[in-house]
């Protein structure tokens, strides 16, 4: 680990804790400026938050390429990319939009309790489960039965497909936390070592890192 991140902490350890500052990596492949710009604004009602600039890179799932790939400020990225399986068969994949951005919370809160909001933010947009991709007709049924939020634009062309495993409105995922400002980062064990494009927002935020 880094001099920044020399300490981690496992996940379920942390979320049985209260903490007071928060590294988190955002994450968007469908109107990323929309989605993103929303889960800013959210987060920013905790404390105090900085943000990195916002980044584009392939899916690194899906790329072995985008371990490598150079990280490119946010662009129009409307046209998948492609990769193959085993079989040769083609899997589209989108350019995901990526920021970092630390938070210093107003009051110490449970980490579970953050978690289970960040998941409420991530459905207010209409994310996705893993359980719902396997049947796209009862995924976008969801959709449509989903009453109307007022938390995000409602003008936002959510696609006949968003049931797709590869579409993400948005994804909040905890990198980092501090359980205390006077104590030194946690890297969430099973987020560490941070992926390439979540190291370019750190960097930003912490040149020293």
């Amino acid at each position: 680990m880094n001099d920044l991140f020399s300490q981690a902490i496992s996940f379920e350890t942390a979320k049985k804790g209260s903490v007071s500052q928060l590294l988190v990596a955002l994450a968007s492949n469908h109107q990323a400026d929309i989605h993103l710009g929303y889960a800013i604004t959210q987060l920013a009602t905790l404390g105090e938050i900085r943000v990195s600039s916002v980044f584009v890179n392939p899916d690194y799932r899906l790329s072995q390429a985008s371990s490598t790939a150079p990280l490119l400020p946010d662009q129009d990225s409307s046209s998948p990319a492609k990769s193959t399986t085993q079989s040769g068969l083609p899997i589209p994949f989108s350019y995901y939009s990526n920021q970092c951005a630390v938070i210093q919370l107003s009051a110490h809160q449970p980490l579970a309790q953050l978690i289970h909001w960040f998941k409420s933010l991530e459905d207010a947009c209409h994310r996705q489960r893993s359980q719902y991709t396997q049947d796209p007709q009862l995924a976008n049924s969801l959709i449509k039965s989903r009453p109307s939020s007022n938390l995000v634009p409602q003008n936002l062309a959510y696609p006949n497909n968003l049931a797709s495993p590869n579409l993400v409105t948005l994804d909040i995922d905890v990198l980092a936390i501090k359980q205390d400002s006077q104590q030194p980062w946690l890297a969430i064990d099973k987020r560490y070592p941070f992926k390439v494009h979540e190291m370019v927002g750190i960097n930003e935020l912490y040149p020293s890192a």
